[in-house]
């Protein structure tokens, strides 16, 4: 049906079309509750080229596209690209105008021709993203697809609003995009070949956008004020509001029909002269009116929320009962089990409801405990509704309710209480509620007096349900826990219902804000601040509401705690563009940081050679770093920033400067002479093939006619492809046209690999090819030792040759068309064929003929490496004064990874710097005090930041069988291999606890001590022998990240899947519950207990280690943990 889409790329050139956005403005995402972003793959704003020089081209029209053009690389052009492809692929680019954060669907539309050109990469900000990856679903077809080959769907994290850029790869040549559909609805889907939403606009809306509260907002305060972005051309607008959609959408100014709020005010918010009642949806909309003379009218979109409910549903709570029967537990009575999605619930027992045990104690009672004190609103029954309830009659009937806010004096509410009998069938809705009155309570406690049939001793229920009234402060602004929190800011929060006032605890002293003995400010709004914080470090706070005419009069909050920026910019390298001036937008690196160009003294250059200027590849935080060329053969190499900004180095407790930098290894290659023709090489490089080669050359010149023999004494075998053997050579590029016969290694047993090849590039920086289809038998036999010959002839041809004795010779078949300068190299070649290791090569009787002239010369061809030399940093105030510090590793230069370097900045105060007031920073290579001829590399600089000093390590080592109390059924184990000789476990047999943590007689538990307060991780030494799985908690932790679900309130993370395939081996406590990810514990400074348990027999437990290390590596961890 599609056969029709063929590739049109030559016809659209004929045609004349043109596509492309290049420096349009971005494109807006709506801000409704879909979050939509639609373009057409045509109207791209950028697009890259792939390494081997393919791009994306028009391709059109074509009939059926929802534009009329699509986007392809060529089929057959670019191949496959699966790795690495941000830097190899070609792309397309969109620049978009977010304005939602978070998850982001992926949604294209597009033809691949068959299963070989049907996939892509999609990704933010040049940023390969593995959930977004690998996108497929258009095998012969012509269609919708958001799916990865992975983890459908295809999505990525949107971080922050404003522009970013969507990027599409080409993982196949031949894929033809049409339309490309971003939302942040999960729900959202297209299919077919619809068109999907029409194109994103660019540039100013003229309309109102962004409303708050949010398109279909629920839990809306009742005394809310309207909000919106307005439209580029408003003078004024008109705000339309009301309870029937209708009335808001038709209404206009000359026909409000009661819902015209307000017209023609200035103000971007507007605030309703009553509070909304409970539960209830309103419709809004805002017309943007022009300034005169015009005055018109743009119609808004229809907006919606509603408002909060008069209570909540109480979330996470613990049941515990008298007794209760097999698969019967008192959870399923909170755990929503049985129910569906309309609140209706089943009727079948096992898994679903609560049962008494016949031979339990009576009476029967079921207790449930919440997480903390609330105001009772009222409480959802559904009875037992088993299939024969309406003969057994075994839901509770006459009932007593008691509640209790400690747990120990409890309180009758009325009398007693009739619960309505279940009907026993599938459907059942609630049909008993109980007013609780507004009773405060943390645990409420039923106690059969009776069930329906009054013939066993057994008593069930379905489901219980409380509400509360909110009544506590709720919804911290900072969020709970946040992380990253800029230092100047105000708290927010959502006032409890009933507060007349409001008492803000606050402080980084977490037990202090726990125990109401922080600093207090009583305020009237649901507000503090504003604060002034310090970097990195965790601020707790509480709001307690008050209200005296109210019983009880005070709510006690929830502590909530958040985190602060690490670190204060000094410069993060994202800042630059390429823009040339005069552009008054031109901020180009190298203007900023200002290099040794044109100074002769000076080897510094920054910045890349062409566009772009910063390095948008090897980067540590963000999208750019800062390359940096240095050439010490004069001196030394250095480039300085003035600073525009940040020029106070004492403020909000800064102790450091951090910077992150990584070089390139030192070359492996080198060359020994001796005696005169006999040479030993070592190298490594990834192979002399394809568009640039990786090897090690000693090399003389030679002009016109001449040849190089040498005997390969010994190639080391590092590879089977590695390579040595005699070469000629236009330039010391990478990609430069070449000649080579080369000697490949022999293997252990003495047979050859690849025996003697033949090969060469005809194109500067295109593939290299082989003699491979026409190798002879017998030169694939070659083993070293064996001569080879290169020679040029005086036609420009190369032949090559080989020979056991060097004196016959045996021509090989291959005649490679090499058209070379007259002026070339010569000499010989080694590569590894591994960029990970050094081979060794040998050999001799190196002759040559023709024009040669200078010396022996060698050098690593296409291997980035640096020389070493010393690293400084310097900075000065604007009268000259200076401080310099050097890095303690002179090879650091060569350090090829990236990372930190943290300066306490009282090296640079000794040295008579005003840290107040600091005027430039400058990076430096070379001994800038006394300059010394050296040599070059390249280094790359990131995230220049000021910072604390970092807490102090803190490392809890503990012995499983040095467990402060330990459960009587552990066992313990001798075994030379654990720590310390011994472990303790459990036998097969044993009995597992997969979903709830077991009893005290196999409960571990270790009293510990840290001195300083953070997160910290737990690492377990133990083995996987089919039994790897523990329940692990620190019940006196201010939070953690995850808790099994199953077990709300209890702090206990199953532990499952430990990383120990072959005996002993540590391994990060992580959640099963939760994709296994890493749990960490917020703990103050002081005494703790850890409590580990079994949950499946067999597991075997020697060494535990607590620590705030958070990178801590485990397989860095010793077999024996330190004594103290």
């Amino acid at each position: 049906m599609y056969s029709r889409f063929v590739y049109l790329a030559c016809l659209l050139l004929a045609l004349g079309l043109a596509a492309g956005q290049a420096g349009a403005q971005p494109l807006n995402q709506d801000p409704g509750p879909d979050g939509i972003v639609s373009v057409e793959a045509e109207n791209y704003d950028n697009k890259t080229e792939g390494q081997s020089g393919s791009e994306y081209v028009e391709s059109g029209p074509t009939g059926g596209f929802t534009g009329v053009l699509g986007m392809i690389v060529a089929d057959g052009s670019e191949g496959t690209n699966n790795t690495g492809y941000a830097a190899e692929s070609p792309s397309l680019e969109f620049e978009v105008n977010f304005v939602k954060t978070g998850t982001h669907y992926v949604w294209i539309l597009a033809w691949g021709p068959d299963g070989g050109g049907d996939s892509c990469h999609a990704g933010l900000n040049g940023e390969e993203i593995d959930t977004s990856d690998r996108m497929s679903g258009w095998n012969g077809q012509y269609d919708w697809s958001g799916s990865t080959m992975d983890t459908p769907p295809s999505s990525f994290e949107v971080p922050s609003v404003g522009v970013h850029t969507v990027n599409l790869w080409m993982r196949e040549d031949g894929l033809l995009f049409d339309k490309v559909v971003l939302t942040t609805n999960p729900d959202f889907s297209l299919s077919g070949i619809e068109p999907g939403p029409p194109e994103s606009i660019r540039g100013a809306r003229v309309v109102a956008f962004s409303p708050t509260p949010g398109d279909g907002a629920i839990d809306v305060p009742r005394d809310v004020t309207l909000g919106w972005e307005p439209g580029a051309l408003a003078a004024t607008h008109d705000v339309y509001l009301g309870m029937a959609f209708d009335d808001v959408n038709d209404a206009d100014r000359a026909n409000p029909r009661d819902v015209l709020a307000s017209q023609g005010q200035l103000a971007n918010s507007y605030l309703p002269p009553q509070r909304f009642g409970f539960d209830e949806t309103h419709y809004w909309r805002i017309d943007e009116v022009n300034a005169p003379p015009s005055n018109m009218v743009h119609k808004g979109d229809i907006w919606s929320f509603t408002t909060e409910p008069f209570s909540y549903q109480v979330q996470n709570i613990i049941a515990t009962a008298s007794s209760s029967a097999v698969d019967k537990g008192p959870e399923n009575t909170v755990n929503g089990s049985g129910l569906d999605s309309s609140g209706l619930h089943g009727n079948t027992g096992e898994g679903t409801m609560w049962l008494s045990d016949a031979a339990g104690p009576q009476p029967t009672w079921i207790t449930f405990e919440f997480d903390t004190v609330h105001k009772l609103d009222e409480m959802l029954v559904w009875n037992s509704n088993e299939s024969l309830e309406s003969v057994i009659g075994l839901g509770f009937k006459d009932v007593t309710i008691e509640y209790s806010a400690d747990g120990v004096d409890f309180m009758t509410l009325g009398t007693t209480h009739e619960f309505a009998q279940g009907p026993g069938s599938a459907d059942y809705a609630s049909n008993t509620t109980i007013d609780m009155a507004g009773v405060a309570a943390r645990y409420v406690k039923l106690t059969a007096n009776s069930n329906w049939a009054g013939i066993l001793p057994q008593f069930g229920l379905s489901e219980i349900q409380f509400f509360s009234i909110p009544v506590q402060a709720r919804e911290p602004d900072p969020a709970a826990w946040a992380t990253d929190v800029a230092l100047d800011l105000d708290l927010g929060f959502r006032a409890g219902r009933e507060a007349a006032t409001h008492d803000v605890y606050f402080s980084n002293d977490y037990q202090a804000v726990a125990d109401g003995t922080a600093p207090v400010t009583t305020v009237t709004e649901a507000g503090h601040g504003p604060l002034a914080l310090d970097l990195g470090k965790t601020y707790f706070w509480r709001v307690d509401e008050s209200n005296d005419v109210e019983t009880p009069a005070l709510w006690t909050g929830e502590v909530w705690g958040f985190s602060t920026i690490e670190s204060l910019v000094v410069d993060d390298i994202e800042s630059y563009n390429d823009i040339d001036p005069p552009d008054p937008e031109s901020n180009r690196i190298f203007e900023s940081w200002i290099d040794g160009f044109g100074i002769p003294t000076n080897g510094a250059l920054v910045g890349n050679d062409l566009p772009p200027y910063a390095e948008q590849t090897i980067v540590h935080g963000g999208r750019q770093s800062m390359p940096f060329s240095y050439d010490n053969s004069a001196g030394n190499s250095e480039a300085v920033l003035t600073l525009s900004s940040q020029r106070d180095w004492t403020v909000r407790g800064v102790k450091q400067l951090s910077l992150w930098f990584r070089g390139f290894p030192g070359s492996v290659g080198s060359f020994t002479e001796g005696p005169a023709g006999a040479f030993t090489i070592t190298a490594s490089g990834a192979d002399i093939w394809n568009q640039a080669d990786e090897f090690h050359y000693v090399y003389k010149q030679l002009s016109g006619v001449g040849s190089i023999i040498a005997r390969v004494d010994s190639v080391e075998q590092t590879d089977n492809w590695a390579k040595a053997g005699v070469m000629i050579r236009e330039t010391l590029d990478a990609g430069s046209k070449f000649a080579a016969v080369y000697i490949t290694p022999t293997n252990a047993d003495g047979t050859p690999t690849n025996g003697a090849r033949f090969q060469g590039r005809t194109d500067t920086d295109g593939g290299a090819s082989s003699d491979s289809s026409v190798a002879t038998d017998e030169q694939k036999a070659v083993t070293a030792p064996f001569w080879v010959k290169i020679e040029r002839d005086v036609s420009g041809n190369f032949r090559g040759s080989y020979s056991s004795n060097g004196t016959a010779w045996t021509p090989m078949v291959w005649r490679p068309s090499i058209s070379m300068g007259s002026d070339v190299y010569i000499g010989l070649a080694l590569t590894s064929h591994d960029p990970d290791v050094t081979g060794e090569a040998r050999f001799s009787g190196v002759q040559t003929t023709g024009t040669v002239t200078g010396q022996w010369q060698s050098q690593d061809i296409g291997i980035l490496n640096n020389s070493a030399e010393q690293m400084y940093v310097a900075i000065a105030n604007a009268n000259g004064t200076s401080g310099l510090v050097a890095h303690d590793d002179p090879a650091v230069t060569q350090i090829d990874t990236w990372t930190e370097w943290r300066i306490d900045l009282q090296q640079f105060a000794d040295q008579g710097v005003n840290l107040t007031d600091v005027d430039s920073i400058s990076i430096g290579l070379g001994d800038k005090d006394n300059s010394q001829a050296g040599g070059s590399g390249i280094m790359y600089f990131d995230d220049f930041g000021l910072s604390p000093e970092p807490a102090p390590l803190a490392e809890v080592w503990l012995e499983a069988e040095a467990a402060d109390t330990i459960g009587a059924s552990w066992r313990t184990y001798d075994d030379p291999a654990a720590s310390g000789g011994k472990n303790i476990g459990s036998d097969d047999g044993d009995g597992d606890d997969n979903d709830f943590v077991p009893g005290a007689e196999w409960i571990a538990t270790y009293n510990f001590n840290v001195p300083v307060a953070g997160d910290y991780k737990i690492l377990l030494r133990g083995q996987e022998t089919g039994a790897d799985s523990f329940w692990v908690r620190i019940p006196n932790a201010i939070r953690q990240t995850h808790e099994d679900p199953d077990q709300p309130g209890t702090g206990w993370v199953r532990f499952n899947g430990m990383d120990a395939p072959s005996g002993w081996a540590w391994d990060e406590v992580h959640s099963d519950d939760h994709s296994q990810a890493i749990t960490n514990w917020l703990l103050p400074a002081g005494d703790h207990t850890l409590e580990i348990a079994k949950r499946e027999d067999g597991v075997l437990l020697d060494a535990i280690l607590i620590t705030n290390n958070l990178d801590q590596d485990q397989n860095t961890l010793p077999d024996t943990i330190p004594q103290p």
